[in-house]
């Protein structure tokens, strides 16, 4: 499995997948946890999660990198595992959280994904529109539209962005019927990596079980040979679980 995005699984239990996925800097080892490495406010140095740790994945927001002129400048003349001193798989978020909390980014799609690939991310991600588990029929659709919008303008520009890795989120809400159309309008582009998006408020308030249908829905509505990243889980006590459902 030398290819980059290649997936191999070694053995199943429950959903739950144990295998191998390959990116341009090495191996990642599935079921992960991904820790949440802010630049901006590190809690620890990036090199301690791989050194002390012995985690050798990150996701770190480009978003953030992008708004911050300095770090901006730095990251690009460096490239990103160097400037954040870390020599392990990092996964980039485009900002979507930051569209859920504030409404808005001051980045275009492509100008997003355009900046992951040119600082190195190996795995990227589209601004796909987070979703709470209590918003309107309407409101679901708009996000589902505005999702799949967003993957298509990848989907134009893909052969552009050679060695990084693509994840695309299905959205939806609670409603099957927009999950099914996202994971469908998702599974059909070229995506190296599928994304779960959390529903907030729901996970805020350990509604485990909207999650957990959310997320057996998603699990079936997607093809099984790619690796599926469950957004914003970070309890310690939901890992198994979740994972058990079809989170990679």
């Amino acid at each position: 499995m030398k290819k980059v995005g290649s997936f191999l699984i070694r053995a199943r239990d429950a959903s739950a997948r144990l295998g191998t996925f390959r990116t341009k800097s090495g191996l990642l080892d599935l079921p992960a946890f991904f820790p949440v490495y802010n630049p901006n406010k590190p809690v620890i140095p990036a090199e301690e999660i791989l050194r002390d740790f012995k985690i050798r994945q990150i996701i770190t927001n480009s978003y953030i990198i992008y708004r911050n002129p300095e770090l901006r400048s730095k990251v690009l003349e460096e490239g990103l595992h160097d400037a954040l001193g870390f020599d392990g798989i990092i996964m980039t978020d485009s900002g979507a959280y930051q569209l859920y909390r504030y409404g808005r980014v001051d980045v275009s799609n492509l100008d997003i994904v355009r900046f992951q690939h040119r600082i190195g991310s190996d795995i990227g991600s589209i601004i796909d529109v987070p979703m709470s588990a209590h918003i309107s029929y309407q409101e679901a659709v708009r996000g589902v539209n505005e999702t799949i919008k967003h993957a298509r303008e990848l989907e134009n520009i893909k052969d552009e962005l050679t060695g990084t890795i693509w994840l695309g989120t299905v959205q939806g809400s609670i409603y099957h019927d927009l999950l099914a159309l996202c994971a469908r309008e998702i599974s059909s582009i070229d995506f190296g990596y599928f994304g779960a998006g959390s529903l907030k408020v729901a996970l805020e308030k350990y509604e485990y079980n909207i999650q957990a249908e959310y997320l057996i829905r998603v699990r079936e509505l997607l093809p099984s040979g790619k690796p599926l990243h469950f957004w914003g889980i970070g309890h310690p006590s939901t890992f198994a679980f979740f994972v058990a459902l079809g989170a990679d």
